[in-house]
């Protein structure tokens, strides 16, 4: 792996673990592509609606990160509407930009499309949206003060996150030559600014991941292990696990129709001395259509589902 490339890996490493690259990064743009393979599907050969959520979250906050001058940042909202489906084989493209960049709140917009023509890859089918909400100029744990130093290795980062900070000052009054000497060349070779991944706590890209994943294994079993394809999460983060916590996730059905399920789930962080009454950590709503046709290299797709569902 070269050196940028290198860098990029460890950018976020949950989209480095799905096979995600990202190709642009700045505060007002932040995309990148990749293909899917059977590692970022769920049993039905298609991509995983919750790796989609991973992408939407990873990329907004990454740009929120840039956007509030590497301040730390952390997604409190998520929703995303699935539209169309990607097969193994395919590859996808995401892209997030800002709706709202405020001093508390950032809004970012992230789409998904699966290229159809590689000449054009900026007019592909569009897979999912989603919009991101982000609480902003949060304060850094002690085990994260340098988590900000890999997006700073970024020459295009560094340039543009600069000339934003210039434009700021300047429409409050200040003078650009003592922004450079008091701000601007301090802030970016010697803070260490806070960074949103990696700061030792759970990603809530994962968090959306494992509500998307729950609910579609619990809606599977409802409708006596017919396919089923989530429509739209809706998650909300109201606290953190840090690293080494042990969380424990629960999915439990609100409506179980024939063609529409809706399913609940929490995630919580364990207490060690009262395990049953963890905090909460997340809160997630999945729609999920069911009865749907299968593809015919799936039709086994329930085998592994039925060997340990309670039936």
């Amino acid at each position: 792996m070269g050196g940028l490339d290198a860098k990029k890996a460890v950018l976020d490493l949950p989209l480095h673990t799905i096979g995600f690259e990202i190709e642009e990064l700045s505060p007002k743009r932040v995309a990148g592509r990749m293909k899917v393979t059977e590692k970022c599907c769920q049993p039905f050969k298609v991509l995983h609606g919750g790796v989609s959520a991973l992408v939407a979250e990873a990329l907004g906050s990454i740009g929120a990160h840039m956007a509030s001058g590497l301040q730390r940042v952390a997604g409190i909202h998520l929703s995303i509407n699935h539209v169309k489906q990607a097969e193994v084989g395919d590859t996808v493209t995401a892209e997030a930009t800002p709706v709202h960049v405020g001093r508390t709140i950032q809004v970012w917009e992230v789409q998904i499309r699966k290229i159809i023509d590689p000449l054009n890859p900026g007019n592909g089918a569009l897979l999912s949206s989603s919009r991101v909400t982000l609480l902003c100029n949060m304060p850094v744990p002690d085990n994260a003060k340098d988590a900000g130093l890999t997006l700073k290795k970024f020459p295009a980062v560094k340039e543009s996150i600069t000339a934003m900070l210039k434009l700021r000052l300047q429409s409050r009054g200040s003078q650009v030559p003592y922004f450079e000497q008091a701000l601007g060349l301090r802030f970016c070779e010697h803070v260490k600014p806070a960074d949103l991944m990696p700061f030792k706590v759970l990603h809530g890209g994962v968090s959306a991941l494992v509500a998307e994943a729950l609910a579609s294994m619990g809606a599977m079993i409802a409708s006596d292990l017919k396919r089923v394809a989530g429509i739209q999460l809706s998650i909300n983060h109201v606290k953190q696990a840090e690293l080494g916590d042990m969380v424990v996730a629960e999915a439990t059905p609100t409506h179980v129709g024939r063609t529409i399920q809706v399913w609940e789930v929490q995630i919580r962080k364990i207490d060690p001395l009262n395990p049953g009454n963890g905090a909460l950590i997340s809160s997630s709503r999945v729609t999920l259509l069911c009865n749907m046709p299968v593809p015919e290299n799936a039709n086994d797709a329930g085998v592994t589902l039925k060997k340990y569902a309670k039936l």
